[in-house]
């Protein structure tokens, strides 16, 4: 992707708009009027970019960050098109790294506004192949606002919160008699483990082969350790509670009033009415992990923060420190870094560093020593890669075990009937 000519932001606090011209570094101050007309007033054929917190999603009466109206922005969309200026939106949650790349914590007001453009501007310099996202053009069009599958991924998510949460509300969060995912992956979790390929047992921390398992007295390590008194018990190991999250993707945990175990399927889309959700469909608009995925709630928490991450950590710091067993030590100092560095949290912070030692900072401080090395960073993508791939692969393994495994439930119990 080629570099942007101009790059938007609208600041915190500020009724004003900033624009940074790359190839001059110029800062310049637009009104919300200047903006709008930008699609005449530019160069045709430039490539702007701008917040999609500020320049793709429309004013409404909750809005804090948003300026134009649908009706507004359609028509502007729609303009740098006709005079062909490239128009794409960046995502919110990249622009700490951004700023990390300056060096220097600018929060609020024109300073941090132009630090945040001209942050912006060395992250697409120094990484082209970070993916932004083109405007709705019909975003004006009331049933064009949000496309009717988005929005059954957002109600197919909060689904799967209500799920989660109830799980994680009982008593005993995630021990209950009565949970039918539980009570799934209680009987399929060595067929699982067999199904699975040895990468994504990697990235489960599981034994690879049945000699390791059957050597494996690690209880967080070896799935047949989950398992006490013929029930497995998935507080033992944080990971576990992704495999719940996932299976809660094709399977409720409470049986429906008659009694029967609830398959969970498409119903707000009626071209797949009654099907099970595609694993393309999940890992779009529930399962997501682009840096435009924000309110994932626990469900990608469970997946992307308590597995993953601690996962990739544990990984690296083993790998850098060439270790099969990195301490405590050795994995925060690794968990401390970052693509691009991080600023110490506003209070100030004390880290711990590759050699052992701790290091404090003042608050708002640029941490260099949170920065990837080019080898450190090559090993943080192909896991975060491998990750992902283990997401899929798990995904289509649960779609055709949940079906298989009500199935033969109906059978077991049939002849009570």
């Amino acid at each position: 992707m080629r570099t942007p000519d101009y790059i938007l932001d609208i600041g915190k606090g500020t009724n004003q708009i900033t624009m940074l011209t790359v190839a001059t570094g110029v800062i310049t101050i637009l009104s919300r009027k200047d903006v709008l007309l930008l699609p005449q007033t530019l160069p045709e054929g430039s490539y702007v970019v701008g917040e999609n917190s500020h320049f793709g999603v429309p004013r409404s009466k909750k809005s804090r960050s948003q300026y134009y109206y649908a009706k507004e922005l359609g028509p502007w969309y729609r303009a740098f098109k006709a005079r062909n200026i490239l128009f794409r939106l960046t995502p919110e949650k990249l622009t700490p790294r951004a700023n990390a790349l300056t060096k220097i914590f600018k929060d609020k007001g024109p300073e941090g506004d132009a630090n945040d453009v001209r942050g912006w501007a060395l992250l697409l310099q120094t990484h082209p192949e970070i993916c932004l996202k083109s405007p709705n053009l019909e975003i004006d069009q009331e049933d064009k606002v949000v496309s009717p599958v988005r929005l059954e991924g957002w109600m197919y998510r909060q689904e799967t919160g209500w799920i989660l949460n109830g799980c994680r509300s009982h008593d005993e969060p995630y021990k209950s008699p009565d949970d039918m995912i539980l009570a799934f992956l209680n009987d399929s979790i060595i067929q699982i483990w067999n199904e699975l390929s040895d990468e994504t047992k990697f990235m489960l921390d599981w034994p690879l082969t049945v000699e390791q398992r059957n050597k494996c007295k690690n209880k967080k390590k070896n799935p047949c350790g989950w398992i006490k008194n013929k029930k497995l018990d998935l507080t033992i190991v944080n990971h576990m509670k992704a495999l719940y999250t996932l299976a809660a993707m094709f399977l409720d945990s409470e049986k429906d009033i008659n009694g029967n175990i609830v398959l969970r399927t498409r119903k707000d889309n009626p071209n797949c009415a009654d099907q099970q959700p595609g694993i393309d469909f999940l890992m779009t608009h529930v399962v997501g992990n682009t840096a435009f995925h924000l309110k994932g709630g626990v469900g990608r928490s469970n997946i992307y923060y308590w597995w993953m991450r601690n996962r990739i950590k544990q990984v690296m710091a083993a790998h850098f420190f060439q270790t099969d067993q990195p301490t405590k030590q050795q994995v925060s100092a690794m968990g401390c870094k970052r693509r691009g560095g991080n600023f110490a949290s506003e209070g100030g912070q004390t880290i711990t560093l590759m050699d052992g030692s701790k290091k404090h900072y003042k608050g708002r401080e640029f941490m260099p020593e949170t920065i990837f090395t080019e080898d450190e960073e090559k090993v943080f993508i192909s896991l975060r890669t491998q990750g992902r791939k283990a997401i899929k692969e798990i995904l289509r393994l649960f779609k055709i075990m949940t079906k298989q495994w009500v199935e033969s439930r109906k059978n077991l119990f049939a002849h009570l009937v």
